[in-house]
C-alpha cells in the first residue's frame, strides 16, 4: 500500500525542510514536480501497462493510409493485433525493415519496396514518426488495430484551490516506487531559479539516485513479469 498525495507532499516538504507557510515551493510547483516525476518514473521503469484504455489501445486504420495515430502517452508498443482477422502484427523498427528486401516470415515475399506495397498489414513500424506508427503493407480497407502498451500516466497532478490540496490520480502506487519517484521531484525542486533554494549539486545527486533506483525497479519488474508468464506442465 502506497502513500496518498497528501502524504507524499508531507514527506516531500519534510525532506526539504519546507513545512512553514509561506512555502519555499508553492503548491502549484509541487504539483508540477509530482506530475513530471510520475511521468519520468513510468517511462524509465515500464511500470504502467495498458490494454484496455480505448483512446490509447484502439488504433483506427483507414484504407490507403499508411499511418495510424498513437497517443503521446505511449512509450512502447508490446503487442499489436488486427481486429478484423485476429492476426498478430510483427512490431519492428525502421532500420531493421529498411535493411531487408525479402520478409518471408510475415507473408511479404520478395518485397523490393515496402514503402509502396499494399494489402493486409503484417508489420507495425513503431519508430518512423513521433506520434504515428507505419503499417506495412499499406492497408486496402478500414480496420482497427488493438495494441498493448507501456505508457505514461493518464492525467497530471494539479492543485485544487477550492479544496486547498493536491488533486489527481497517483498511478505509481507502491511505497518503494513512490520513494524513488520523489527523488526526481526533489531534484526538480533544487533546480528552481531561486538563490534561496537552488542547489545544483544536490539536484544532481538526487537525479543520479533516481535513475539508479528506476533502473533497479525496471529490472525487478521484468523478472517478475517473466515469472508470471512462465507456464510449467507437470505431465499427464
Amino acid at each position: 500500500m502506497g502513500y496518498s498525495l497528501a502524504e507524499l507532499e508531507q514527506i516531500f516538504r519534510e525532506d526539504l525542510d519546507d513545512l512553514v507557510s509561506p512555502y519555499l515551493w508553492s503548491e502549484q510547483q509541487v504539483a508540477q514536480y509530482f506530475t513530471e516525476a510520475q511521468k519520468l518514473f513510468a517511462k524509465r521503469t515500464d511500470l504502467l501497462m495498458d490494454s484496455s484504455t480505448a483512446s490509447i489501445v484502439q488504433l483506427a486504420v483507414t484504407a490507403n493510409q499508411p499511418y495510424v495515430s498513437l497517443s503521446p502517452l505511449v512509450t512502447k508498443i508490446r503487442r499489436a493485433q488486427l481486429a478484423s482477422q485476429g492476426t498478430k502484427l510483427h512490431i519492428t523498427n525502421f532500420d531493421d525493415l529498411d535493411a531487408t528486401t525479402d520478409i518471408p516470415d510475415y507473408g511479404l515475399q520478395t518485397m523490393l519496396d515496402w514503402t509502396t506495397a499494399t494489402g493486409t498489414p503484417r508489420l507495425l513500424v513503431a519508430d518512423m514518426d513521433q506520434s504515428k506508427a507505419r503499417l506495412v503493407p499499406i492497408p486496402t480497407q478500414d480496420d482497427t488495430i488493438n495494441i498493448s502498451v507501456f505508457r505514461m500516466p493518464l492525467s497530471p497532478i494539479t492543485y485544487d484551490n477550492v479544496a486547498g490540496a493536491l488533486s489527481g490520480t497517483l498511478e505509481v502506487t507502491d511505497e518503494e516506487h513512490q520513494r524513488v519517484m520523489l527523488l526526481h521531484a526533489k531534484a526538480l525542486a533544487y533546480q528552481k531559479q531561486d538563490a534561496d533554494v537552488q542547489n545544483m549539486q544536490l539536484a544532481g545527486e538526487l537525479q543520479r539516485a533516481f535513475y539508479e533506483g528506476a533502473s533497479r525497479i525496471k529490472s525487478e519488474l521484468k523478472r517478475a513479469r517473466r515469472r508470471a508468464g512462465t507456464v510449467r506442465y507437470g505431465g499427464l
